[in-house]
């Protein structure tokens, strides 16, 4: 259970996902990151964000919401 902040401003709404780095030769996962957003564009926007040294999906639950691809290379080898 992903628990948030006492000081939180989300409303009742929000949901909570899943951010998956992914290794550029066997996509298997490096990392991951809990994100929590109103809906899907607003979690996909954040997601975007995250794409600058490994490709990333974005998970609620056991649904897939979206994958983007690395946007350039690297020149250290991990997630943040």
């Amino acid at each position: 259970m992903l628990m948030r902040p006492a000081s939180s401003v989300l409303s009742w709404d929000a949901m909570d996902y899943r951010l998956y780095w992914l290794d550029r030769f066997t996509e298997h996962i490096v990392s991951a990151k809990d994100l929590v957003a109103p809906d899907d564009a607003h979690a996909l926007a954040q997601a975007q964000e995250y794409c600058d040294t490994h490709s990333v999906e974005l998970w609620q639950g056991t649904r897939c919401v979206g994958r983007f691809e690395q946007r350039k290379t690297a020149s250290h080898a991990g997630p943040p």
